[in-house]
């Protein structure tokens, strides 16, 4: 009898049409609606976290588990279709999160974020300060005509500092979003809302990317709650102001 595969990580891709689960024994990728199964690739060793873009070919994966499928402080850009390896990129410590979009690879490292071209051989573009990050929180805008990068501020880990790749030079904005730590944000998917949460987890806030102002304010409860990971806006989202 097949030994059931532990699931290690789990996540959307950027319109929330397929979901990708990292097992101890490689990944599979399913479509939202219908339910189905579209991958499987089984691989020897556990995989971490894993990353989609949209329903390309290509995810980036990370090791993880008792039992990594590659060394923690590598991602290695899998493709699908021919069941390879087509880039790797080896970082000088754990990698905590990977984003993706069409012409970037983003890598979060505990108090640093890696930017790299998203091509055959990736050049390092950028590498910006953050403060500690251990749960690789990061957000990264997949439309073509906004590249807005967001994540802790090196400043604070109760703030969120947002760039636009685009514009290298640009100086920095900076959201103070909370008194306590994040433990998670998310764009909508035209990047012009950011949606953030704090440790406390009793209040979710909403800010507009381009002023930094806060549009609502959403809460939760009183009772602290933990919330990680999945902080999304429902597709094509956007708050009227």
């Amino acid at each position: 009898m097949e030994r059931a595969s532990h699931v290690l990580f789990n996540t959307f891709n950027q319109d929330f049409g397929c979901f990708v689960c990292g097992l101890d024994d490689g990944f599979r990728i399913y479509n939202t609606d219908p339910l189905k199964q579209n991958f499987n690739e089984k691989l020897n060793g556990g995989i971490g976290a894993v990353e989609m873009l949209f329903r390309c070919n290509y995810v980036a994966l990370v090791g993880g588990g008792v039992t990594p499928a590659f060394s923690t402080n590598k991602v290695v850009i899998w493709d699908i279709i021919n069941h390879k390896e087509v880039v790797q990129l080896e970082m000088n410590s754990d990698v905590r999160a990977v984003r993706l979009r069409r012409d970037r690879i983003v890598v979060v490292l505990d108090t640093s974020v890696h930017i790299f071209s998203f091509t055959d051989q990736p050049e390092k573009l950028q590498v910006y300060d953050s403060s500690r990050n251990p749960r690789g929180i990061c957000c990264l805008c997949p439309a073509s005509e906004n590249s807005l990068l967001a994540f802790p501020a090196p400043s604070s880990s109760s703030a969120v500092c947002c760039l636009t790749l685009a514009e290298p030079d640009a100086p920095p904005r900076i959201i103070n979003a909370h008194q306590r730590p994040l433990s998670a944000i998310a764009l909508n998917l035209t990047g012009e809302q950011l949606a953030t949460s704090s440790e406390k987890g009793t209040i979710i806030r909403i800010f507009d990317t381009k002023t930094c102002l806060l549009l609502k304010e959403l809460r939760r409860g009183t009772n602290p709650a933990s919330i990680f990971w999945y902080l999304n806006f429902i597709p094509n989202f956007h708050l009227e102001t």
